[in-house]
């Protein structure tokens, strides 16, 4: 199982102001054997950590954890992901293992368009394909042409879109099946979401997903009744979703999730064992973030969020991990 953490973009996330916070994470993470990966240059990132820690010789005297560099120069995809240009799609089709990932910020949730593309390329079985994202948003944007935009920027984030309707080279003259799931949506409607397109199906061939909204619980069985045949199946947890994650999207006054760890575990395994899913791989998404206007990196309650997101990684993964065939 390789594990990486992806640094994606400058909202770095703290835990102390005693060392850098990549560092806290590898340390209290270091059974995952996480590999540091930065949308960033290296340069960009020491800036952060001299934002961070009051000055370059402040940080200089802080640990450091080793980044590897994605290589995408654009600037304006590092600071948003302002087109569906999958600039780093290349790199994450190289990672051939089944992987967790960890992203560090909620702000970059469109990783997971070209991370799922790339797990679904790399150990897919099936010709059904199905995202499940755990979120507080529906990240799915509207029934148009797929532009891949941040969460919560445009249209709650479109990155959803890029899945299933973005065109698939090896199976397009194929019959394929594309679910796109949400479970935990919230705000107006409180609805969880289902989309679905059939590809060169005598049945349905359409270019554009069918939708279907209902009520909490009611998703997985609608789930049930399209997924006829096995599927290939790609997880990916924002932690927006939770009541108290922290991230950025949990700061917000009009953003509360109504999970608790627990509800997301029993979510999961529910979902796995009652289908017949080949798990290609999964991501945490959205640590707590640093709130630059108190300036001050490190409190009690921030502290604590940091810990409560390393036992919601441990705890996932776990469980995750036990469905993923390959290691």
């Amino acid at each position: 199982m390789e594990n990486k953490f992806i640094l994606a973009n400058s909202d770095v996330q703290y835990a102390s102001v005693d060392k850098d916070p990549l560092v806290y994470y590898n340390e209290n993470l270091s059974n995952l054997g996480l590999e540091f990966w930065s949308t960033y240059s290296e340069d960009g990132w020491n800036n952060f950590r001299n934002y961070i820690f009051g000055g370059s010789q402040n940080a200089a005297q802080k640990s450091k954890v080793n980044l590897n560099l994605l290589g995408v120069e654009n600037k304006a995809y590092q600071k948003g992901g302002q087109k569906a240009d999958w600039g780093y799609y290349d790199k994450f089709s190289e990672w051939k293992d089944k992987c967790c990932y960890i992203v560090s910020s909620n702000y970059a949730h469109n990783m997971s368009a070209m991370l799922s593309r790339a797990a679904f390329e790399n150990k897919g079985m099936h010709g059904i394909k199905t995202i499940i994202n755990f979120d507080y948003h529906e990240d799915y944007g509207k029934l148009e042409s797929p532009n891949l935009k941040v969460d919560s920027v445009v249209d709650n984030g479109a990155w959803g879109q890029e899945h299933i309707c973005r065109s698939w080279p090896r199976v397009e003259n194929k019959q394929i099946v594309l679910v796109y799931a949400v479970f935990g949506v919230s705000g107006s409607g409180n609805h969880d979401s289902l989309f679905w397109r059939v590809s060169k199906s005598k049945h349905l061939d359409i270019n554009k997903p069918q939708k279907r909204t209902s009520a909490k619980g009611d998703i997985l069985n609608k789930l049930k009744k399209i997924l006829f045949d096995p599927s290939d199946v790609y997880i990916t947890v924002d932690r927006d979703v939770l009541q108290n994650g922290r991230t950025h999207f949990n700061k917000m006054k009009s953003v509360k999730g109504t999970y608790a760890r627990g509800d997301i575990t029993n979510t999961i395994e529910n979902i796995m064992g009652s289908l017949n899913f080949n798990l290609v791989g999964f991501d945490i998404t959205g640590l707590p973030a640093w709130d630059q206007k108190s300036m001050t990196p490190s409190d009690d309650v921030d502290s604590n969020a940091c810990e409560a997101a390393v036992e919601d990684i441990k705890e996932w993964h776990r469980i995750l991990s036990t469905y993923c065939s390959y290691s």
